[in-house]
């Protein structure tokens, strides 16, 4: 029927209605108007259908007016048709007339035209006819049919491709832990992809399926250009190889079920360290305060006391305070530039080398006792060994106070002078032979850079 006319309708006219016809067009023009949304679709115009897909349709609706000052009548049946070229792409629905196919002057009607395409093409055509007692009127018709690409399903993963009956492998994980990953199905078609199971994607087979599960199911409808995500986790509970397969089916008519495998390898985890045996990591024993940490190496210091606490104080040697070499109410202190060993009953001063029981003085400037900061310039008395003179502090850390004393008695040196003065004012230097040695000493002794504070 492509590219012909009606062959029933042409062989009913005789060559002389034809050429009546031909000579009645211009008549007819100017009294039958055929309109589509307001414009005017002359003698041998042409209407132009939107493009449709194949399948569906498109309709056009136009009015006939009889701007003439007489009746037109439609002279054929039907009143109006098609023919030639794909006329049975287009279908008319007849128009209504108040009489029999009468339009009368000034009255207006409508009939309708539906494309329907059944191929896809850029020009699908064919000629409307309207046979009358003014002449033949007719238009071209025409419409483009077009086809949607069927749905097409793709699936990716981490923006790859993954093909169907493709094996998709998880890292390894440790036992007791998930690793999950993310699909997307795409459907890249021109209609809809729908995934026909109730849920769309479901996995099935082999130990894996146990480990294996969709935690996050696709939509059922995936519209053009669109994806959905679909997301699977594996979760092994032994230390092995797991593997099962991964099924959707859907109306992609190219692949109307994807299988993929799914494998994954469980990994004993590494022991944790716990050297107490308390059922606690190390870890977090230190950070919780329960274990001590002193030297900072990530074990508690209980499970290293065997090999460094010499004390065995309970204390790590490494971490251990410093202590001062001399104990409080030692009558020693170390002067700077000696190593006086503790217990010594003697003091050094800086310039001389002591021995024990020598009666050396402090210099002023020096403290013999931790903590005390005094002075002291020294006079020694043969009867007593030594004798603080001119401080404000005493050395021997016996808690006495008042002036100094150097014979570690407990007793100030200026009231033990009193009792050991038999001349007034020698201080326990008296007469006889031994007070005029001790006299005679003193030129070889420093004074103290103080006056005395004592009795004398």
């Amino acid at each position: 029927m492509r590219n012909t006319m009606n062959n029933t309708r042409i062989q009913a006219r005789t060559f002389g209605a034809l050429l009546a016809a031909a000579l009645l067009t211009a008549t007819a023009n100017a009294n039958l108007v055929v309109r589509l949304d307001g414009q005017v679709i002359p003698q041998f115009g042409q209407a132009q259908f939107p493009e449709t897909e194949v399948g569906q349709t498109a309709q056009y609706v136009f009015t006939l007016r009889n701007e003439s000052s007489q009746n037109i009548e439609f002279t054929e049946e039907p009143d109006i048709f098609v023919g030639g070229g794909f006329d049975t792409y287009f279908e008319v629905t007849q128009p209504v007339f108040f009489g029999a196919s009468v339009l009368q002057p000034n009255e207006s009607t409508a009939f309708a035209i539906t494309f329907a395409p059944q191929h896809a093409a850029a020009n699908l055509s064919t000629t409307v006819f309207m046979w009358t007692n003014l002449g033949l009127y007719r238009f071209n018709v025409s419409g483009a049919g077009f086809e949607l690409e069927p749905a097409k399903m793709v699936v990716k993963l981490d923006g790859a491709e993954i093909a169907d009956l493709a094996s998709v492998a998880w890292t390894q994980t440790l036992v007791g832990e998930t690793f999950e990953r993310t699909f997307e199905i795409h459907n890249e078609g021109g209609v809809d992809l729908h995934l026909t199971e109730n849920p769309p994607v479901f996995i099935a087979g082999g130990l894996g399926e146990f480990v294996f599960s969709v935690t996050q199911q696709p939509a059922g409808t995936i519209a053009p250009g669109a994806f959905s995500q679909l997301k699977v986790r594996f979760a092994p509970t032994q230390a092995r190889f797991y593997s099962t397969r991964l099924f959707v089916y859907n109306d992609d008519e190219q692949i109307e079920l994807f299988d993929i495998d799914l494998t994954g390898e469980g990994a004993a985890p590494a022991p944790t360290a716990d050297c107490n045996g308390n059922g606690s990591e190390d870890a977090d024993d230190i950070a919780s305060g329960a274990s001590a940490d002193c030297d900072g190496n990530g074990t508690p210091d209980e499970c290293e006391l065997a090999n460094r606490d010499a004390d065995q104080n309970g204390v790590l040697d490494d971490c251990e305070e410093p202590t001062d070499p001399t104990e409080p109410n030692e009558p020693v202190i170390d002067d700077p530039g000696y190593g006086d060993e503790p217990n010594e009953p003697v003091i050094d001063d800086p310039g001389y080398g002591d021995e024990p029981n020598t009666p050396v003085i402090d210099d002023p400037g020096y403290g013999d006792e931790p903590n005390q900061p005094g002075y002291e310039g020294d006079i020694v008395d043969p009867n007593t060994g030594i004798i603080d003179d001119g401080g404000e502090y005493e050395g021997d850390g016996d808690e006495t106070g008042g002036e100094y004393e150097g014979d570690g008695d407990e007793t100030g040196d200026e009231y033990e002078l009193d009792e050991m003065d038999a001349v007034p004012g020698l201080c326990g230097f008296g007469g006889g032979f031994f007070s005029l040695m001790s006299l005679m000493s003193l030129s070889s002794v420093k004074l103290g850079r103080r006056n005395r504070k004592a009795a004398c």
